[in-house]
């Protein structure tokens, strides 16, 4: 269905029924951006991202490396 819709500059928000690799890919891959939401249900997911995010560098774009 994605291959069917022009996603480039678009965000596609969606809910973790949509989360799986291949999905976020091939948005990815059609020029677009993704939120996904993250539930209680998914403890070690959810463990994982707070632990990214609490990292100094995490994940912004803004990272030095990528400005020089």
């Amino acid at each position: 269905m994605l291959k069917s819709v022009l996603l480039k500059g678009k965000v596609v928000v969606a809910d973790a029924m949509f989360y799986q690799r291949d999905v976020c890919q091939q948005i990815l891959n059609s020029g677009g951006d993704y939120l996904v939401t993250l539930k209680d249900n998914q403890p070690a997911v959810k463990r994982d991202v707070e632990i990214a995010f609490a990292e100094p560098r995490g994940f912004s774009p803004l990272r030095p490396e990528a400005a020089a």
